[in-house]
C-alpha cells in the first residue's frame, strides 16, 4: 500500500465541507420581514382582484369612496378606547388570577364541601358564554338584588368570574404536575404544608402554568371587546361613537381591528417570550 492509497481518505475528508454556519440573527429578521412583505403584498393583490370582480359582477354597486382622515380626525376617541381596553384587561386578569388560585386551592382541598362547590363553581363558568353572562349579570342580577351596577363594575366582574374558572384548572393543572416528593422532602425537612406550599411547591406551579395564563390574557384583551354591551366605554365602544359622528364605518372599524391586531399579536409575542424564558 503506497502513501498515496493511505493520504486520500484523508484527502477526501479534508476536501469535504462541514456543516454550513448558521446565519446571522440580523440576516433571519431580514429574511423574516421580506417574507411578511411578500405575504401582504400577495394578500392586497388576491384583495384586489376580488373587489374588482364582485365590481365587475355587481355593476350596481356603487364605488366605494375611501376617506381615511377621519380615523386621524378621531383618532383621540381611538386611543381613549386602548386606555379603557388595557386597564379593564389588566385589572380583570389580576383579579382572576387571585379568585382562580382560590379556587384552584379549594378544588383540591380534602373537605368534600369546598370541592364540591368549587367544581360547580369552574364547571358554571365555563358553560355559558361571556357575552349572555354580561347581559344577565347587568340587566337581570341587578333588577332581582335591587342594586344598579356601574357599567365599569359589572364588566370587570364578569370577565372576572368567568376567567377565574379557566384560571383555576390551570393552576389545579400546575400544582398537581408538581412531583408528589417534593412535599415529602419538605415534610422531611421540618416545613409545615403552608411553607412547603407556599416557598415549593407553588413558585414551581407559576413557573409551569405562565404560559397558559399569559394566553389567557390574549383572550381577556379581545373578550374585552364584549363589554361595550353594557355602555363601557373601551376601543368598541369608543369606535361606534365615531362612528355615530362621521357615518364613516368602514374606515373606523378597519382602524379598530388594526389597533386590537396589535394588541394581541403583541401580548402573543410576549407569550412566546415568556414561554422560552421559562420553558424547563
Amino acid at each position: 500500500m503506497g502513501v498515496r492509497d493511505v493520504a486520500a481518505p484523508v484527502v477526501r475528508t479534508l476536501n469535504t465541507p462541514g456543516p454550513r454556519a448558521p446565519r446571522g440573527w440580523a440576516r433571519r429578521l431580514t429574511a423574516t420581514l421580506w417574507g411578511w412583505v411578500g405575504s401582504l403584498v400577495i394578500l392586497v393583490v388576491v384583495g384586489a382582484i376580488a373587489l374588482a370582480l364582485i365590481r365587475l359582477t355587481s355593476p350596481q354597486v356603487v364605488p366605494y369612496m375611501f376617506d381615511w382622515r377621519v380615523v386621524s380626525e378621531r383618532g383621540f376617541l381611538l386611543l381613549m378606547g386602548v386606555e379603557w381596553t388595557v386597564g379593564i384587561s389588566v385589572i380583570s386578569m389580576v383579579l382572576s388570577l387571585v379568585l382562580g388560585l382560590g379556587v384552584a386551592l379549594m378544588r383540591l382541598s380534602s373537605v368534600p364541601p369546598l370541592r364540591n362547590i368549587a367544581t360547580l363553581y369552574i364547571n358554571v363558568s365555563r358553560a355559558i358564554p361571556l357575552f349572555v353572562f354580561i347581559i344577565w349579570v347587568y340587566y337581570g342580577v341587578s333588577i332581582v338584588i335591587g342594586v344598579n351596577f356601574a357599567p365599569l363594575v359589572a364588566g370587570v366582574a364578569c370577565l372576572t368570574l368567568q376567567y377565574a374558572g379557566w384560571l383555576a384548572e390551570i393552576f389545579r393543572s400546575g400544582i398537581q404536575a408538581v412531583v408528589k416528593g417534593q412535599w415529602e422532602a419538605s415534610y422531611g425537612i421540618g416545613m409545615s404544608p403552608t411553607q412547603s406550599f407556599t416557598s415549593l411547591i407553588l413558585p414551581q406551579a407559576i413557573r409551569i402554568t405562565i404560559p397558559p395564563i399569559a394566553n389567557m390574557f390574549v383572550g381577556m384583551l379581545k373578550d374585552s371587546s364584549l363589554v361595550s354591551i353594557i355602555g363601557v366605554f373601551e376601543l368598541i365602544r369608543q369606535t361606534q361613537l365615531a362612528v355615530s359622528q362621521t357615518f364613516r364605518l368602514f374606515e373606523l372599524y378597519t382602524a379598530a381591528t388594526a389597533i386590537y391586531l396589535v394588541l394581541t399579536l403583541g401580548a402573543a409575542r410576549m407569550v412566546s417570550m415568556v414561554e422560552q424564558r421559562y420553558r424547563y
